[in-house]
């Protein structure tokens, strides 16, 4: 799996969760150092807008993943899934989601 390829299961799991108004655009690495990652910084960003934007602002929306793409890659691999859930009980707000994995 590529960043496209992850953005593009971003969107499908947007349609599953029925978030109709939001388009993932671009998902991206995160710069840190090793000892941020051990305390929990994150690793990736998606990057989200509204799918019918007025006018051509910056991005500002988005939600954080515990993993990188390989990460992600090797749990695949090793045949667990991935799914989009909310991160907090605090339903509809974007910034909450995340992507989890588990074993099929």
């Amino acid at each position: 799996m590529n960043y496209k390829q992850f953005v593009d299961f971003v969107n499908s799991e947007f349609e599953r969760l029925e978030i109709t108004d939001w388009i993932a655009v671009k998902a991206e690495r995160t710069y840190h150092r090793n000892s941020d990652y051990e305390a929990g910084a994150c690793k990736m960003l998606v990057w989200f807008e509204p799918k019918n934007k007025q006018s051509n602002y910056p991005l500002k929306h988005y939600f954080m993943c515990d993993y990188f793409l390989k990460e992600y890659n090797e749990y695949l691999k090793n045949g667990w899934e991935l799914y989009l859930g909310f991160r907090f009980r605090t339903m509809n707000i974007l910034s909450n989601l995340e992507v989890r994995v588990r074993k099929y």
